[in-house]
């Protein structure tokens, strides 16, 4: 009889994952967008990734407005 190990399911539950990604938005410059997603994060990362999710469009990061709710 052989044995095989499989990784037991706590083992995949702090892996990071996008469950809902954000949807398309149009807006013209200077407009304020919002997305919305749904994670989770591996708090083994170390920053900045471990500290939430970067955002980025044609290569450049998103900014953070002032009154966003991460």
């Amino acid at each position: 009889s052989s044995s095989s190990s499989s990784p037991s399911s706590s083992s995949f539950s702090a892996r990071s994952q996008v469950w809902v990604s954000p949807s398309s938005s149009r807006a013209k410059k200077g407009e304020r967008v919002s997305f919305r997603c749904l994670s989770t994060i591996d708090p083994s990362l170390s920053p900045p990734l471990g500290g939430g999710i970067r955002w980025f469009r044609h290569g450049k990061p998103l900014r953070d407005s002032p009154d966003s709710d991460k």
